[in-house]
């Protein structure tokens, strides 16, 4: 299923963790964005060829033309499905950091760069006996209006809430 690999796209997100330098978090936190919350998406687009709705790729392809063509084609499983598919859709746009996500993603994707915040913390532990250093440094990044967790940490509970979405959509219509 597409779905699926947008899923493990996103878990690319485990790469970046180390990253330290804006110049490469910031093109990839908006790569995972964006494959992120292509998430329900992808499933409209699975379930459009597993129910032989025939959508064109070159027709745009949402929630709302998916139960039109449903109706037209009279598919008592896709409009069955889309019912539920838009119930835990907007289950999942309830949750604080989904809101926080999919509306951070417009913003980066159609106005401006996500303002972030890097707050660094270095400890250097000097061994006296033999005459060694080590450095440990961690680095978060924050969103500016939004300091309550670091960004690796709200795109990871993100990613958890897009799992969940698609489990509960696709158990229900396998």
């Amino acid at each position: 299923m597409v779905v699926d690999e947008k899923i493990e796209e996103a878990r690319y997100l485990d790469k970046i963790k180390k990253v330290t330098g804006s110049k490469d978090f910031i093109p990839n936190l908006s790569a995972y964005m964006c494959a992120t919350t292509s998430i329900p998406d992808n499933l409209l687009e699975d379930y459009n060829v597993k129910y032989g709705l025939k959508v064109s790729l070159d027709r745009p392809l949402n929630k709302d033309i998916f139960e039109e063509v449903a109706r037209k084609r009279n598919n008592p499983n896709a409009i069955a499905f889309i019912k539920g598919y838009n119930n835990n859709f907007k289950k999942l746009k309830r949750d604080k950091t989904a809101k926080l996500l999919l509306t951070k993603r417009n913003i980066r994707v159609h106005r401006i760069d996500l303002p972030l915040q890097k707050n660094i913390s270095a400890s250097i532990i000097e061994n006296v006996d033999k005459d060694s250093t080590i450095s440990n440094c961690i680095v978060k990044w924050l969103f500016d209006d939004y300091e309550e967790a670091d960004v690796i940490e709200v795109c990871k509970e993100f990613l958890r809430l897009m799992n969940d979405f698609v489990k509960n959509v696709t158990t229900k219509f396998p």
